[in-house]
């Protein structure tokens, strides 16, 4: 039989949302064309994008939930990344997650990267979403292999990752 290479558990076997508790709280408080002061994202129809607002004057500004997030250090889903692998190879690894952040934030402005935390043997990643935690875990498993366990926490809006690989 062979091993599954991803440890999944999912509370209530439920896919996560994209949605954060910022946004499920905020949606209905943001008029269209407000405008993140701190980040540049406006708010049009219903979603955060990347651009300018369509009106020139009446423009609200608000924080938007991912700048909210970061600044209440309110993460939507912790990935540690560990082993022998990774002290040798630190460079490409967070590279790659970087490289992750960038191409999911181009479509969504709110999947964001908080802080890394470099720990030495260890590194924490803590970002806005629990599908961006997903994203960049399953991704450093399909490039670099080693051990993914990823738990999703639906009422928390929350995911944990822990991938490692030892040389």
């Amino acid at each position: 039989m062979k091993e599954k290479s991803v440890r999944e558990v999912f509370r209530k076997d439920m896919r996560p949302s994209l949605q954060t508790p910022y946004e499920a709280r905020e949606r209905e408080k943001y008029a269209d064309d407000t405008l993140c002061p701190e980040c540049g994202a406006v708010f049009v129809k219903g979603r955060w994008k990347w651009g300018k607002p369509l009106r020139k004057d009446d423009v609200s500004s608000m924080l938007c939930p991912a700048c909210r997030q970061i600044k209440d250090d309110y993460a939507g889903g912790v990935l540690t990344l560990s082993g022998s692998f990774l002290i040798a190879h630190r460079g490409d690894i967070l590279n790659r997650v970087r490289n992750i952040e960038e191409t999911e934030k181009k479509d969504h402005p709110l999947q964001r990267i908080m802080a890394i935390v470099d720990q030495g043997e260890e590194i924490e990643i803590r970002a806005t979403s629990e599908h961006l935690v997903a994203r960049m875990a399953k991704a450093l498993k399909s490039d670099f292999n080693g051990e993914l366990e990823l738990s999703f926490m639906r009422e928390e809006n929350f995911a944990r990752a822990h991938w490692r690989r030892n040389s």
